[in-house]
């Protein structure tokens, strides 16, 4: 018999819109709980904390180029906080009348910390946070379908 995962998550996204909707401000702020039921029948609680936040510019129709900030925390036990991580990066995006896509690339700053001991281990001297907890660049392709 495998682990069973039950995950609760909560979600607050905002945005602003200015000039004319040319410029837009967005900010999305994530929590997650997580509970893993292990062989012996007891639980694991791990929790996660991330908030996103960018601006973007249409600077022809239908294209708008931006900049995204990403800020992640990793909690054992859901109250022992483990590591914090930082990115940065450019974004693209196009969105037609049924469509759109966005792509960005996302590179960690060199100002993570990690507080729990077993982060530290994988946790580089330089800021980074690698291990199986994050990687230095990330891309992302966004797609969606307007309804």
């Amino acid at each position: 018999m495998g682990t069973r995962e039950t995950e609760l998550e909560w979600k607050v996204l905002l945005h602003k819109n200015w000039l004319e909707d040319r410029l837009v401000w967005a900010l999305n702020v994530n929590y997650e709980l997580e509970f893993e039921k292990e062989a012996d029948g007891s639980y694991e609680r791990d929790a996660m904390f991330e908030w996103f936040t960018g601006f973007s510019y249409r600077f022809v129709r239908n294209w708008s180029g931006g900049l995204e900030f990403w800020n992640h925390h990793e909690f054992a036990e859901a109250t022992v906080h483990e590591h914090s991580a930082y990115f940065v990066g450019p974004t693209i995006h196009f969105g037609g009348e049924r469509w759109w896509a966005t792509l960005g690339f996302l590179h960690q700053l060199p100002i993570g910390q990690a507080f729990s001991q077993d982060n530290k281990e994988f946790a580089a001297h330089d800021g980074y946070i690698f291990g199986d907890e994050h990687e230095k660049y990330y891309v992302r392709v966004r797609i969606g379908f307007n309804f």
